[in-house]
């Protein structure tokens, strides 16, 4: 059946979404790969206080330690950054992308939870209007941060157009990857090999780019990727429970089907 989605729910849900992508790309542009890796880790557990304290939401207190765990990790590292580098544009940049991005995750669970929707209608229903902003104030930003325009770069080497033409496989193979891997195993694998592949990132990061690693930045490092491998595991009975209960409430109406909305069943007397 057609979804109607209301303008309101649209364009909230549109400009929240192209801000978290906006401050994510930033943040890769004034920090460093570390702050940045743990900046995105950081979103969990801004996600789980907001729904502690708007939704109610209660948490067990292992799972608060572990969130405890992952931001006392983003601080460590955010402050070694600071004492580096002084960049901080930088630091309040990575802090508004975990605001926005969390704020993304929030409104796309209510949102599919308000009409009644799943995420693949969520995505055909917003897509459009999303990659349309996104191309008009795309350029603008990138011209208000490197004062050129997009369609002024000249590809005098064709190394540039490889890179980019891998850029863009690459980022499919991930999004396709994923699908892959939650439909093969459960969603603590995926969490554990999203874990790897954030230690992959800034161990790579570092090793291609360079930088000034310090000892409290691997400290605040391995604390936030333990705190959100914590996360995972302490978290995932509660997502087999709800699971559970979700498929015992479609057995149950697949054996009980409602009644028809409209009130008793016409009978034809003779």
């Amino acid at each position: 059946k057609s979804i109607i989605f209301p303008w309101r729910d649209l364009w909230t849900f549109t400009v929240v979404a192209n801000l978290s992508i906006i401050s994510l790309n930033t943040s890769l542009m004034f920090n460093s790969i570390v702050l940045y890796q743990i900046s995105k880790l950081a979103i969990v557990p801004f996600t789980c206080l907001v729904e502690m304290a708007w939704y109610s939401r209660q948490f067990s207190m292992a799972t608060i330690f572990c969130i405890v765990l992952t931001l006392v990790g983003m601080a460590m590292v955010s402050i070694s950054e600071l004492r580096v580098s002084t960049n901080t544009i930088g630091v309040v940049i990575a802090l508004s992308s975990i605001v926005f991005a969390g704020l993304q995750q929030l409104l796309c669970r209510h949102y599919q939870t308000k009409h009644n929707m799943p995420s693949n209608d969520l995505l055909a229903q917003t897509a459009l209007a999303q990659g349309s902003t996104l191309m008009i104030f795309g350029p603008v930003m990138d011209f208000l941060f490197s004062q050129r325009w997009v369609s002024t770069y000249e590809f005098s080497d064709i190394r540039a157009f490889h890179f980019l033409l891998l850029s863009c496989v690459l980022a499919m193979g991930v999004n396709f990857s994923q699908f892959l891997v939650l439909g093969k195993f459960s969603a603590v694998t995926f969490q554990l090999m999203g874990h790897l592949k954030t230690m992959l990132v800034l161990i790579l990061g570092w090793y291609f780019f360079g930088g000034i690693v310090t000892v409290t930045q691997t400290t605040g490092m391995c604390l936030a990727i333990g705190g959100m491998v914590g996360y995972g595991y302490t978290t995932a009975p509660t997502k087999k429970v709800e699971s559970a209960d979700a498929n015992d409430d479609n057995d149950e109406e697949a054996q009980h089907p409602k009644t028809p909305t409209g009130g008793l069943d016409r009978v034809n007397v003779k």
